[in-house]
């Protein structure tokens, strides 16, 4: 029961939307806006939760210095299987069984915080995610480094549809795009926006990597300094002065057509409920929006590419409708060129409605991204946003009271004797 309606809240919460376009057109320079309050923390989750461990480190320091961990550096412990070769270009750290373990020894210089990064390479040609398992000096730092998640690239086989005898649209088929990737540990329920950071005190420590599902190689790990995201004030301050001489330029883009995505559960689907959306036909099948109900993982990136002609200002637009999560918003983590141009596009939301909306990012105060010309990525990913702590709490209480009705009914059964007096305040006090 807990796991089904967890699931299903989850999976609301993430945006489970549609989205038909995306574009960006020119924009004056734009002015700062008030920065919205803090929500306040409030204490209930599980002990051995991410959120438990950040709060027993809350006053460490961020460090500062990048330790890079190599392939030909890594001991095999237990099963593990796995050569030292060429792939994809790099000297690479090629595991072929999903047993055993492989360990690290790094030398940390000063105490702190630490995010992890991989560079990997699928190797398996086959659907899904690679996933792994974490330890710290042979211990869980807690709950979520059980069962990490490395996404994989998907792309479409051919950008133009074809289509049936009968003039409907035919669904491209997704290959996976074999390339090395990066990736920066996370939660991926998505309870935690951020990367995950990691303590390590000054001294000697082991990073262990027991891979649990499909075959990859590593091309090396790094502890990184956590990732410092500016505030919308400070990116305009950092900008402030540039020209911005684009007034009037638009660049559309199909988001049925995106450059890449990180699930083969992205997939271009049809929406004949606007004669707006491009393409429409009353009787035949156009795919014509992406996302929907498939669209509500943490792990799930779509990218599209936009070329704009000159430097300056933009506004970021969609067209998108999300009826999925009645009476409240979703959000989307939006990133530019692989990062996040600052704070506010980690969690840009979409409000609920019946039919397709459209407008810029940030609504009634659009934010601005200074864009050089040339060619751009534009990738969202789904988040919790503002909700993820209540409902990280909800999961919390849910799992109380899924233990304590299991406990009732090891005393009473599932059928309890209406007559008899079970004195549960004395056996579950």
């Amino acid at each position: 029961m807990k796991n089904a309606k967890m699931a299903a809240f989850r999976a609301a919460a993430l945006f489970a939307a549609a989205l038909t376009g995306i574009a960006a057109f020119g924009a004056a320079p734009p002015a700062a806006r008030a920065q919205a309050p803090a929500a306040e923390n409030v204490q209930l989750f599980q002990e051995n939760s991410y959120t438990a461990y950040r709060q027993a480190h809350a006053g460490a320091p961020a460090g500062t210095a990048t330790l890079t961990l190599l392939p030909e550096q890594a001991r095999f412990a237990g099963d593990a299987s796995a050569v030292l070769e060429e792939v994809g270009g790099r000297e690479a750290l090629h595991i072929q069984k999903q047993a055993g373990q492989y360990v690290w020894t790094v030398e940390v210089p000063e105490e702190g915080l630490y995010r992890l990064a991989m560079d990997y390479y699928p190797t398996d040609g086959k659907n899904g995610e690679i996933e792994l398992e974490v330890r710290l000096d042979g211990e869980l730092p807690f709950d979520g480094t059980q069962r990490l998640v490395l996404p994989k690239l998907y792309r479409d086989e051919i950008s133009d549809f074809q289509r049936d005898n009968r003039g409907n649209d035919m669904r491209p088929v997704q290959i996976v795009e074999s390339c090395w990737m990066t990736a920066s540990l996370s939660d991926s329920e998505g309870y935690a926006v951020d990367p995950y950071l990691f303590y390590l005190d000054k001294g000697s420590h082991t990073v262990e990597v027991t891979p649990v599902k499909q075959n990859f190689a590593i091309g090396e790990l790094r502890l990184e300094p956590p990732e410092k995201v500016l505030s919308y004030a400070e990116y305009l301050a950092q900008h402030e002065g540039k020209v911005s001489d684009n007034s009037g330029a638009f660049y559309p883009v199909e988001a049925e057509k995106p450059y890449s995505k990180t699930s083969s559960m992205l997939y271009p689907l049809s929406d004949r409920s606007s004669p707006a959306t491009s393409e429409v036909h009353p009787t035949q099948i156009r795919l014509n929006t992406i996302g929907g109900e498939n669209w509500k993982s943490a792990q799930q990136t779509i990218t599209w590419k936009i070329k704009v002609e000159k430097d300056g200002f933009y506004q970021l637009g969609f067209r998108f409708k999300q009826n999925f999560l009645r009476g409240m918003y979703v959000s989307r983590r939006i990133e530019v060129d692989g990062s996040v141009p600052f704070e506010e596009f980690k969690q840009v939301t979409f409000s609920y409605g019946i039919n397709w909306q459209a407008g810029p990012a940030g609504g009634d105060q659009p934010y601005c991204l200074y864009l050089t010309a040339g060619e751009h990525e534009i990738s969202m990913t789904p988040t919790l946003g503002d909700i993820a702590q209540q409902a990280e709490q909800v999961g919390y209480v849910t799992y109380q009271l899924n233990d304590l009705y299991r406990r009732i009914i090891m005393i009473t059964s599932v059928n309890p004797d209406t007559y008899r007096d079970y004195a549960l305040q004395e056996a579950i006090p």
